[in-house]
C-alpha cells in the first residue's frame, strides 16, 4: 500500500479540519531517518522549525504548518 497518497490525504484532511476549527498552528514532529513522513508533511505545506529528540525515535524534526 505505499505510495498510495493516503497518509498525504489523511494528515490533509486533518490539517484542514483543525484550521477549520480556528487552530492557528498544528505541529508534528518526524524521525530524522523517516524521510518520508518528511516529505508528507512538506507536500501539505508543513515547514521545519526545530529539532528535538524522542527515547523512541532519538533525533526529530519539529514541522509547523499555519493557517492560511
Amino acid at each position: 500500500m505505499w505510495g498510495q497518497r493516503l497518509a498525504t490525504e489523511g494528515v490533509g484532511a486533518l490539517v484542514a479540519y483543525l484550521h477549520a476549527q480556528d487552530v492557528r498552528v498544528v505541529t508534528a514532529e518526524t524521525a530524522t531517518d523517516n524521510p518520508a513522513s518528511g516529505r508528507v508533511l512538506s507536500k501539505l505545506g508543513f515547514r521545519p522549525v526545530g529539532t528535538g529528540h524522542s527515547d523512541e525515535d532519538s533525533p526529530l524534526i519539529l514541522w509547523a504548518h499555519d493557517a492560511t
